[in-house]
């Protein structure tokens, strides 16, 4: 399993707003904010209460987060000592969102999967067009990514990913998440590696441009 860090996100097609029709940051298309936590003496309690009793707070609109995970660092290492590893970056990635429909499993009030569409230039792909989808979860929360990148030979690069993003009123939406390369086809048959992915998204018209910044098994070397 990875250890990660806890993220929030995303989108929701058709939400009213003093600005008209746009992509909501949260799923309910509320607007959120994050009080600071309140702490008290703690120094009394430390000798009684035990690890396991801990619990870490995360509250925002009053409603529950889930909790998404980062790269794992020893992991990365551990895999790197077993195959090469080459950059993967973008030097373009340009989306749009296309459908945001409920489904099986992301279908609670306020959740619905988001699908959206784009192309770009990438080292390793080349030329390419990608085609991703998510569910956005109550709170914010950006879950259960999945993806894939067609390189302009037809070699095909799967991926999944989770994530979060924070709302720049008045129309920008910034994001951040985590993807893993989960193999593929032609020159990312059995392809692993990770990438963090930026960017911004206007929620007026669903469409925005990121970067992915990562790396991924070099050709062959998942196979040995």
């Amino acid at each position: 399993m990875r250890h990660r860090q806890t993220l929030v996100t995303n989108h929701e097609e058709g939400q009213e707003s003093h600005c008209g029709r746009m992509w909501s940051p949260y799923a309910d298309g509320s607007s959120c904010s994050i009080p600071a936590l309140q702490t008290g003496s703690m120094l009394r309690r430390l000798a009684i209460v035990s690890l396991s009793q801990l619990v870490i707070l995360s509250a925002g609109c009053d409603q529950p987060r889930s909790t998404v995970t980062g790269p794992d660092i020893t992991f990365r290492a551990q895999r790197s000592a077993t195959e090469q590893t080459v950059p993967f970056r973008t030097s373009s990635y340009l989306f749009h969102g296309i459908a945001a429909v409920p489904e099986p499993g992301c279908n609670a009030s306020g959740e619905s999967r988001r699908y959206l569409s784009g192309e770009g230039t990438a080292t390793q792909l080349g030329r390419y067009t990608v085609e991703l989808s998510f569910c956005a979860r109550v709170g914010g929360v950006l879950d259960d990514g999945r993806g894939t990148f067609l390189s302009a030979n037809g070699d095909v690069l799967d991926f999944t990913f989770e994530g979060t993003s924070t709302f720049d009123p008045p129309f920008t939406l910034s994001f951040t998440s985590f993807s893993t390369f989960t193999g593929g086809s032609g020159r990312f048959v059995q392809a692993s590696g990770e990438a963090v992915v930026t960017g911004t998204l206007d929620v007026r018209t669903g469409a925005g441009d990121g970067r992915w910044d990562g790396t991924i098994s070099s050709v062959g070397s998942s196979m040995r």
